[in-house]
């Protein structure tokens, strides 16, 4: 009796984990989804590009599309920032002549970020309710920061993939599993470096995940973790010096 009391208690422990895992997904997604097409479906798909995307587009057909820019390229001037235009080159690979593919990429990149930054604040929180309102927040507030406009791509773009490059890394630094360290540790180097050589100003979030740390479980624990976490530190500091030294030798 006493073992097969055991196994249902285990079951009913599992269901309950499934059960806040589909609380914790749903309250990541909903809210930032609901957002966007509550703010597209009226007319959202009728906006056009501004002055500065149909230049871009025009370089585009007059010289083919580039991902990236450096010496050689059309615009070297953006060495330092060699994806600065690559939201627009993947756009118009997928339809040169509209603009719904900007359209549908602005909207997956602001649910990305609505639901990176309610997993910031849930891993340093807990709190599923807190998760949900910042997934909105992010979205709506500060207003007027240019977050919905095309001409921002690669502004919102590199701060979605830095986001998630910081939930990547703060999943790596509560992971017990070597393996999945290495790999959620390789996975948030690469969307950071891709976030910086997009926008340079995403460096700012390099101490991001160990500040959120020290917001949860206090100074002193934090850096027992970064001890007993090298590996993790010396691929996400050593990524980031490495670009460093690049953008200043481009």
């Amino acid at each position: 009796m006493g073992p097969k009391q055991n196994r249902n208690w285990f079951q009913i422990g599992a269901s309950l984990k499934k059960e806040q895992a589909g609380r914790v997904l749903l309250a990541l997604l909903g809210p930032p989804t609901l957002m966007v097409l509550l703010t597209w479906a009226p007319f959202g798909f009728r906006m056009m590009g501004l002055y500065e995307e149909w230049g871009l587009l025009g370089s585009f057909q007059n010289h083919g599309v580039e991902f990236s820019f450096g010496s050689g390229s059309t615009m070297e001037q953006y060495a330092a920032r060699p994806l600065v235009f690559f939201p627009y080159s993947l756009a118009y690979t997928f339809d040169p002549n509209s603009f719904v593919p900007m359209n549908i990429m602005l909207m997956l990149i602001l649910i990305t970020t609505g639901a990176a930054f309610g997993y910031m604040i849930w891993k340093t929180l807990r709190s599923i309710p807190l998760a949900a309102i910042g997934s909105i927040l992010i979205l709506v507030q500060p207003a007027d920061t240019l977050t919905y406009a095309f001409r921002s791509l690669p502004m919102t773009f590199s701060l979605a993939i830095a986001l998630l490059a910081i939930c990547a890394v703060m999943a790596a630094l509560d992971s017990s599993a070597k393996r999945f360290q290495l790999i959620l540790s390789m996975s948030a180097i690469f969307l950071f470096i891709a976030s910086v050589a997009m926008y340079e100003t995403a460096i700012a979030f390099v101490l991001v995940p160990w500040l959120l740390f020290i917001i949860r479980d206090g100074l002193k624990p934090t850096l027992q973790r970064a001890k007993q976490t090298k590996l993790i530190c010396a691929i996400w500091f050593g990524g980031t010096l490495t670009y460093i030294i690049f953008a200043i030798w481009a």
